[in-house]
């Protein structure tokens, strides 16, 4: 047994657990979804699975040279493969965020842009909250019969739908952010659940990290396998990458963003885009009610036309990486 520093509060969560096991402040939130909240919180993951397969690109290393042997649905005639929907540049991995505030409406969404940017930080949702704290100043910044507003209560009432669970840096801002709960599409191991544990020792608490297996989204398990066949086919000995004519090279590891170039990745993020165009609403008049104020929020059909109509703006007009709010 160790004792935890005299300087934290004795009574804080983090003393509280200081000799319980690492489970025990990783645990998952005991989160229950009815149906109708189940099938609302489907079509923003649906909608967030078909702005990635949209805007698929997994050119890792470069669309000119070398193989990819998990990619083979992939590769054109020429011999080179598919990469982005402008072109043949690989912008960053196939990560990628969404925020629904209190009503329903999707406010906005952002991509990993590490190679963008040539810096490993660029991460979705990091990304995607510095430009939500952008995008409230400006809409508020003429309406000042209310008084001045803390920024912590800027993004109280929105939620994070995010194709990957988040990171340390992620978690942090989110937190930092006040956000009230985050939604994660597939888990990432190399992230030891810190965005759960973030929570789990806060005082206050901050964002809950829920896995889209909480409501029974198919493709979060659908994700899980086939990552791990990746991972078992890789230390068998297919690579991910394998050098070409222009210089030698290959990449033998088994990272998730090189996972998420791959056939199986792409087919689940398609079945996925296929299912949220034929979606129908089991409940379609279900509407949460604001808690703060009292709103009833869109219900659940005109939230999956919401959904839709921003999807088709996220094909038509936006742009990964450029400011695309309108």
């Amino acid at each position: 047994m160790s004792t935890p520093p005299d300087y934290f509060d004795a009574n804080s969560k983090l003393v509280k657990m200081w000799n319980q096991p690492l489970s025990a402040s990783a645990a998952l939130p005991a989160t229950t979804f009815t149906p109708e909240e189940a099938e609302r919180s489907s079509i923003y993951s649906l909608l967030l699975m078909a702005i990635v397969r949209f805007n698929w690109n997994g050119n890792k290393n470069g669309a000119r040279d070398g193989e990819y042997p998990w990619r083979p649905k992939q590769l054109r005639s020429d011999g080179t493969y598919e990469g982005d929907p402008l072109g043949d540049r690989y912008l960053g991995h196939n990560i990628a965020a969404i925020a629904v505030d209190a009503s329903g409406r999707v406010v906005d969404f952002d991509f990993n842009h590490n190679k963008v940017f040539n810096s490993s930080v660029q991460h979705a949702e990091a990304r995607l909250i510095r430009r939500l704290f952008g995008l409230a100043a400006v809409q508020d910044s003429w309406d000042l019969t209310s008084g001045p507003r803390k920024y912590r209560t800027d993004l109280k009432e929105t939620t994070v739908y995010t194709s990957l669970e988040s990171c340390a840096q992620c978690s942090g801002i989110m937190a930092l952010g006040n956000l009230p709960r985050v939604v994660y599409l597939q888990p990432d191991p190399g992230q030891y659940m810190i965005g759960q544990i973030l929570r789990n020792l806060s005082d206050p608490a901050v964002a809950e990290h829920v896995p889209a297996s909480a409501f029974g989204f198919p493709y979060f398990d659908q994700l899980i396998q086939a990552h791990k066949d990746f991972q078992s086919g890789v230390a068998a000995g297919t690579l991910f990458w394998m050098q070409g004519k222009l210089g030698p090279g290959v990449e033998k590891g088994a990272a998730m963003t090189s996972f998420l170039c791959n056939d199986a990745a792409r087919d689940i993020y398609e079945n996925a885009t296929q299912d949220f165009a034929h979606f129908a609403c089991k409940f379609p008049s279900y509407a949460p009610v604001n808690t703060s104020n009292g709103s009833t929020a869109l219900s659940n059909a005109q939230a999956l036309a919401h959904a839709q109509e921003f999807f088709e703006y996220a094909a038509a007009a936006a742009q990964r990486g450029t400011p695309h709010f309108n």
